[in-house]
């Protein structure tokens, strides 16, 4: 049991990160938040939400925050049927055109290390939110807002893969 447990802390574990728009703790017992995994295992890209009690740091089955960058505010325009959900999605799409233009070859990226991925995914998120946060701009609605605040995570998991599972389908 012992040496499970020190095996669990020594180990390198992998490095990956994530994109959180939503409230860790919003004073009361429940926290809100929407994620992108991007893996770097094979570029995919994980989509969830966690619900629930509230936390400070982000810690998932077997997944434990090494880092996190709180890179800004951005305003919701929930009156208008905007989402977190829509912001990340316009976020996804920009993390791509980025990396697309930023891979000089598909050989280059399969030499790099764990390491040297998930600094270039995170150089590229960050880039990505900070552009989608600028071009924002748009005439002030007289319907509802909300103002969420975006983090780029740093994370280690215990496996490789996604975090939430395989997806499921449900065929009948």
């Amino acid at each position: 049991m012992f040496a499970r447990l020190s095996n669990a802390l020594s180990s390198p574990g992998f490095p990956s990160v994530i994109l959180v728009v939503g409230n860790f703790s919003t004073g009361s017992s429940n926290a809100s938040i929407k994620v992108r995994h991007f893996l770097p295992e094979d570029g995919a890209v994980e989509r969830f939400g966690i619900s629930g009690q509230s936390m400070t740091t982000f810690r998932y089955g077997g997944v434990i925050e090494q880092s996190r960058d709180h890179l800004g505010e951005v305003k919701i325009y929930t009156g208008d049927g905007e989402s977190p959900i829509g912001f990340l999605d316009e976020i996804e799409a920009r993390v791509r055109r980025l990396s697309d233009a930023t891979s000089e070859s598909n050989m280059e990226q399969g030499q790099m290390g764990d390491a040297e991925v998930v600094q270039r995914t995170t150089e590229i998120v960050r880039q990505a939110v900070f552009d989608a946060i600028r071009d924002r701009g748009r005439a002030p609605s007289s319907n509802a807002t909300q103002t969420y605040p975006v983090y780029v995570i740093g994370i280690k998991r215990s496996r490789a893969g996604r975090i939430m599972g395989e997806p499921k389908s449900w065929v009948s």
